[in-house]
């Protein structure tokens, strides 16, 4: 059973100033599953004042990607909510050719 994760900074989120294409994947996967993680580095390179706005940076990002794939899954349940009680535009549409074929046949019948 995982219990945690740490999280390498340099070269496993990170490269250079830019995230690694599935790290927000992972992350979005870890809070689904209530799995506590944390981000660790052995980068001795930078000082820390330039560390600390990078994680900054970093988190803002991640904010931004979990704001944005919230906003996608809402919008994805209200479509489909809507196809499935009947009330989206598409029901709507074929209610409404229905009828006009409905009409259609009618008139032939007269």
């Amino acid at each position: 059973m995982i219990k945690a994760f740490l999280f390498d900074l340099d070269g496993v989120f990170f490269v250079d100033n830019h995230i690694i294409p599935g790290g927000d994947i992972a992350i979005e996967w870890l809070k689904q599953n209530k799995i506590p993680y944390k981000f660790i580095t052995n980068n001795t390179t930078l000082p820390r004042k330039i560390l600390v706005e990078k994680l900054n940076g970093f988190m803002t990002v991640m904010e931004s990607l979990e704001n944005s794939i919230n906003q996608t899954q809402k919008k994805f349940n209200d479509a489909k909510n809507k196809l499935v009680d009947g009330t989206g535009s598409i029901t709507s549409r074929v209610k409404k050719l229905i009828a006009l074929g409905d009409k259609e046949i009618n008139k032939k019948d007269d």
